[in-house]
């Protein structure tokens, strides 16, 4: 039997509000050892904004982390994946569209994050046709 992402997944999702500072997104991830958090407002999901997005939308252009906002890292674009999908096929999927994690989503809600570091004998990269 194959691997699913739910057997690798993390259910914990870290969660901040778009309107919060980028600054406390940061004291987030240090204080529950991640490397992402889900962005919400009220009960809609506007993202996920990991530590590299903050490093290079942040600290990069010199902005004052105090003073940004986490909608400001917030990727445009979510890249999700449910949880009985076979864990290669989610691992394709983000070498594909060249991410280290991706929301899990289960009849619409949020159910967990799979990164990359999850699935160590992951392949380093995606194979050409």
């Amino acid at each position: 039997m194959s691997l699913t992402v739910r057997d690798r997944m993390d259910p914990n999702l870290p969660l901040v509000a778009p309107t919060q500072s980028a600054s406390s997104a940061a004291a987030v991830m240090r204080d529950r050892d991640a490397g992402a958090v889900l962005v919400v407002y009220g009960d809609e999901v506007f993202g996920l904004v990991t530590d590299r997005d903050l490093a290079i939308g942040v600290i990069a252009d010199a902005t004052d982390p105090r003073g940004a906002l986490v909608r400001d890292a917030c990727p445009q674009q979510l890249c999700a994946v449910a949880p009985d999908d076979p864990l290669d096929d989610a691992v394709a999927y983000m070498r594909n569209h060249d991410v280290a994690r991706v929301l899990v989503v289960e009849h619409g809600e949020p159910v967990g994050l799979l990164s990359l570091e999850d699935v160590p004998d992951a392949p380093r990269a995606v194979a050409e046709p």
